[in-house]
């Protein structure tokens, strides 16, 4: 689960930094040469037009950098090509973003003209544009930017089009609820208009043709309609005479312009017509032979933010237009924002369905294609985390390319991993182990598909030439890095997500009806509400995906925590039992998903076969070369900033670490050479890059914190591998300097990833028992395993391995019901010494929710007499024995009446009295109940219980009565006398259990399956002798010494 939720809380999180990053900035192309657009004011002259962008051009030139310009030019626009001097981003004197700001900045001296670094629309357009673009659009289908909202004016009258949009729009913009208004209508151009009088034109002999001929010979030039190309460039042909005058032309001379008739006179054009300052559009927006002109106008956030007065406001706005006269033949739309997208949202909708339909038909379930479909957003999150460090943007036509090709290749990663898995459960694997083989035999196919198609992108994502700047590499590092995060993650998130659905949805089918029905209406609900009341793909998303994990995850932390202390699982009068089957307790040990892939490796090297061959360190000399010469290249040749090359070089420095490595496993007999090479390479490698690095960064400071954080890692890394081959104990250094030798390895230690990870130790191994109702003891040395037994019991650990029943519930499943059923008294516990046993017993009956006040004074009273504390239950606590202590304890974990008790070491410290106090204590209770007692001391069990368990090193050696285990002694016990001198000589030769001094000689007992001297007595034995013959018949070491008893 926190797998799953883990990776789409990041989704989520990359999604929103890329948008931040795209909205925010826009990419700088570091490229040999950029293009400045000018546009003139309408009307100018290509004579006007040329002396500006001279008059331009010498600015540009002043710039340190620029090698040359070059312009194209026409009458109300030019470009500009600035092109710079080779190298000139390894200069330190200037860089891209200065000399954009320069080239930006030459607006403000040249104010009458428009100096841009982005090309111009193909379309002018004026106050707010001709209506939102792309980029726009798709931050608002996504939930962000600004929502703005648009009244369309349709019609043929055109003029009369323009007056009823200023009218609308000088209505909307004086709202307080609207934060700016604006039409798209163009700035005039000025026009001249000829008309003719047909009459005088008959009279003179003068035609159309003639004038459309005197026009021609009017202007300066005129185009031919044919281009000239030249190195990928075209020009357009412009046709200029010689004796052409070249100076501007104005109204006057339009009206004495000279037209010829066709007898061949001059006239004047003012004795044929007459000539007419004017002015008009300079675009017309055309849609299905309809004009159009379009009013954009956005509320202000307080708007925006309430759904009612949004809708308030849209009212506002619709009866502001229904009182607007409109003539016959303009039609006026108002397009509010919402449902802009339902078309999008139907489609994208359509396309999971079908892409979820197919792969259910194809796998037969209704889950799986769930799983597959979920390494879209493992995809999107390498994708969007490539975009952001290498500042593309995500809102581009070739970034929504490259996620289409992209979520194709994952889905299939995932489609391979599962279809397999599916294969091998057929075979009987289990669900973990299928997943774990699927994973490992579908690598091979999944990385080889995912390469290919990186190294095929590399070129795009690699160029320098600004086309592939601005439209391959989005689409390249799209690709790249989505496939590289995914198959990386498929490989565990896949699995994961698998195997945690499959468990989800056996839940989900062991539930009663009603709380299924009800979990589905709260689906429901939910989804309805959130496409009624959420706005924005990305908060859709996000609310949809919380509201299907948190209620089903709702549902279940509910239902376990209203599970509770439940005695009647157990029927009034019925014996209490417990079987133990298969018990093992592993502390330290890995998670399952390591534990499953060491199990394959430790396969793999039972099989014999060698890890690491010659052959295989020769094979993959080839790829490694390979991408060793890559990484060389792309790391000191192309990238040029320093973050990025400490990455790569880091990435190669593991690489080098590890082709060593290997090499170290064929070459045993060469192992100083290697530790040197090793040595030279893990330090030297580091430090001739960070040469390099401080000397190729442009910001000194930032490249010293860049080296020294690596030098750190690579420190804490050699401390941590050496902690984990020798490790260290803080208490135990001496010698010189040792407080600041103490004080540097608590430091390391302080380290998670520093300090080595304890090693796994098996407390528990496969223990077996049955339980019945009365004294049940546990035998053991310390260490032996007895309090992990006891504590899994009471449900304070969970196991490894194994089951427990509890009269046929399992405590696995049945936890926190059967708690009500046990009492726990651990070797080690606290008590108030300052309050009397009533009052502390009262108290602790109030937390056992006994909220009654007669049946709680009962209840303590009941357990203080079965303790026989009645008559102290008014003294301190602080002023009573340790046996009076531990009674207190007994009656504590009385009060609600449990039917096990479980009681670690009671009787250890208690004096020989109150040891056997609170051993009859113990019978007493088990009347009624079944009482656990572990203990190490042998004489408590052999006079108290009636079956005990012997565990040794985490294994139960021994399961039957005290009196049955003495037997296993029998014939092994020997008594005989040594002088003082044989004794001390003689000792080390037998297993010597007990000795005692007897006027001049030593009496002597010993453990041996034969007579170990010839006046060696036999003797009966006894429980400990029973004891230590176990311990030491069943001890894995060989040379164990017992210790010896003497008096």
């Amino acid at each position: 689960m926190f797998t799953v939720v883990g990776g789409l809380v990041l989704f989520f999180v990359t999604i929103g930094i890329s948008l931040i990053v795209s909205i925010a900035s826009s990419t700088e192309v570091e490229t040999p040469e950029m293009n400045l657009f000018v546009t003139m004011p309408q009307g100018s002259t290509l004579e006007s037009t040329d002396l500006k962008i001279r008059k331009i051009e010498e600015r540009v030139m002043e710039i340190p950098v620029v090698e040359k310009v070059i312009s194209q030019i026409s009458e109300v626009e030019g470009v500009i090509t600035v092109k710079l001097v080779e190298g000139f981003n390894d200069l330190d004197t200037i860089s891209v973003g200065d000399i954009r700001n320069k080239l930006s900045g030459l607006s403000r001296d040249f104010s009458d003209v428009n100096i841009s670094l982005e090309k111009p629309p193909s379309q002018t357009v004026g106050n707010g544009g001709a209506g939102n673009s792309a980029e726009e659009d798709f931050q608002r289908m996504l939930g962000i930017g600004t929502a703005s909202e648009r009244i369309i004016i349709k019609g043929q009258d055109f003029e009369l089009m323009q007056t009823i949009a200023q009218d609308i729009n000088t209505l909307i913009g004086g709202l307080q609820s609207v934060q700016q208004s604006s039409v798209n209508l163009s700035p005039e151009r000025p026009e001249a208009h000829l008309v003719f009088d047909q009459k005088r034109m008959s009279e003179n002999q003068v035609t159309l043709q003639n004038v459309a001929v005197a026009l021609n010979d009017f202007q300066p030039s005129f185009t031919s309609g044919s281009n000239f190309i030249s190195a990928g460039e075209e020009y357009e042909i412009t046709i200029r005479t010689q004796n052409q005058v070249t100076q501007a032309k104005e109204m006057r001379d339009l009206r004495e312009m000279k037209v010829s008739s066709t007898t061949g006179a001059t006239h004047g054009f003012s004795d044929i017509g007459t000539a007419l300052y004017s002015s008009g559009e300079s675009t017309i927006t055309r849609m299905n032979q309809e004009k159009r002109i379009q009013i954009t106008y956005n509320f202000i956030d307080e708007i925006t933010k309430s759904k009612a007065l949004q809708e308030s406001s849209r009212l506002e706005i619709d009866q502001i237009v229904a009182g607007v006269n409109i003539p016959s033949g303009i039609v006026v739309d108002v397009v509010h924002d919402e449902g802009l997208f339902n078309d999008f949202f139907f489609l994208i909708f359509a396309a999971i369905v079908i892409i979820f339909m197919i792969l259910a038909a194809v796998f037969e379930s209704l889950y799986l294609p769930i799983v597959i479909m979920f390494s879209i957003p493992l995809a999107g999150i390498g994708a969007l985390m490539g975009l952001t460090l290498t500042g593309n943007s995500m809102l581009s036509a070739n970034t929504l390319i490259g996620f289409l090709i992209l979520l194709g290749v994952v889905v299939n990663n995932g489609i391979i991993l599962i279809d397999y898995s599916r294969i091998l459960r057929r075979a009987g694997y289990t669900k973990y182990r299928a997943l774990i083989m699927s994973g490992i035999s579908r690598l091979r196919p999944i990385l080889i598909t995912s390469i290919t198609t990186i190294i095929a992108m590399l070129p795009l994502a690699l160029g320098e030439a600004e086309y592939v700047l601005s439209i391959g590499q989005p689409f390249a590092v799209t690709v790249m890095g989505g496939l590289a995060f995914a198959t990386l993650l498929t490989l565990f998130y896949i699995p994961t997500m698998s195997a945690g659905l499959e468990s989800v949805l056996a839940w989900f089918r062991n539930l009663k009806p009603a709380i299924k029905a009800i979990q589905i209406v709260l689906m429901i609900l939910a989804g309805a509400f959130i496409s009624l009341q959420v706005e924005g793909l990305i908060f859709q998303m996000i609310t949809y995906i919380g509201a299907i994990i948190l209620i089903p995850g709702g549902t279940h932390f509910i239902m376990s925590s209203l599970r509770q202390a439940n005695a009647e699982m157990v029927a009034p009068g019925e014996a209490m039992h417990i079987k133990i089957q298969n018990l093992t307790k592993v502390y330290g040990r890995d998670k399952r998903w390591i534990r499953e892939w060491k199990g394959n490796k430790n396969l793999f090297n039972a099989r014999g076969e060698e890890p690491v061959t010659r052959r295989m360190v020769l094979q993959d000399l080839i790829w490694q070369i390979a991408l060793i010469s890559f990484l060389i290249y792309f790391i000191y040749f192309h990238l040029d900033k320093a973050f990025w090359q400490l990455v790569f070089m880091i990435s190669l420095h593991a690489l080098l670490i590890f082709m060593l490595n290997r090499a170290a496993q064929l070459l045993p007999h060469k192992q100083k050479l290697l530790t040197i090479s090793n040595t030279l390479l893990y330090w030297g490698f580091p430090l001739l890059s960070a040469i390099y690095l401080y000397s190729d960064v442009q910001i000194k400071a930032f490249g010293v914190i860049l080296i020294i954080l690596w030098f750190i890692g690579l420190f804490l890394a050699h401390a941590s591998k050496k902690l984990k081959a020798n490790p260290v104990d803080v208490t135990e250094i001496k010698g010189r300097f040792r407080k600041i030798r103490k004080l540097y390895y608590k430091l390391l230690l302080a380290i998670p990833f520093v300090k080595p990870k304890k090693a796994e130790f098996k407390a528990l191994k496969g223990a077996n028992l049955t339980i019945e109702q009365g004294m049940f003891g546990l035998l053991g040395p310390n260490g032996a395993g007895k309090t992990t037994l006891m504590r899994i019991l009471c449900g304070i650990l969970d196991q490894s391995y194994g089951k427990i029943w509890i009269n046929g519930h399992d405590t696995t499943l049945r936890r926190e019901e059967l708690q009500g059923l046990i009492g726990y008294l651990p070797q080690a516990f606290g008590t108030y010494e300052n309050m009397t046993p009533y009052e502390f017993l009262d108290y602790q009956a109030i937390l056992r929710k006994i909220s009654n006040q007669e049946e709680r004074e009962k209840r303590v009273q009941y357990v203080l007499k079965a303790v026989h504390m009645d008559e102290h239950q008014h003294k301190k606590i602080g002023s009573f024995s340790g046996g009076m202590k531990q009674r207190i304890g007994i009656a504590q974990i009385l009060l609600h009446l449990p039917k096990i008790l479980v009681v670690d070491e009671p009787t250890a410290g208690l004096d020989p009295l109150e040891r056997i106090r609170f051993r009859n204590l113990l019978v007493e209770l088990s009347r009624e109940r079944i009482v656990v007692f572990s203990t190490h001391i042998i004489e408590d069990i052999a006079s108290s219980c009636n079956k005990l368990a012997v565990l040794i090193s985490g294994n139960i050696e021994y399961i039957g009565s005290p009196t049955t285990m003495a037997e296993l002694a029998n014939e092994k016990v020997w008594e005989f006398h040594l002088t003082p001198g044989e004794f001390e000589t003689e000792k080390e030769n037998y297993m010597i259990v007990h000795h005692m001094r007897e006027g001049d000689l030593i009496r002597v007992k010993c453990l041996s399956d034969e007579r170990p001297r010839v006046d060696a007595v036999q003797v009966r034995a006894n429980l400990e002798d029973a004891y230590l013959w176990l311990m030491k018949s069943k001890s894995k070491k060989k040379n164990e010494k017992l210790p010896v008893a003497s008096v």
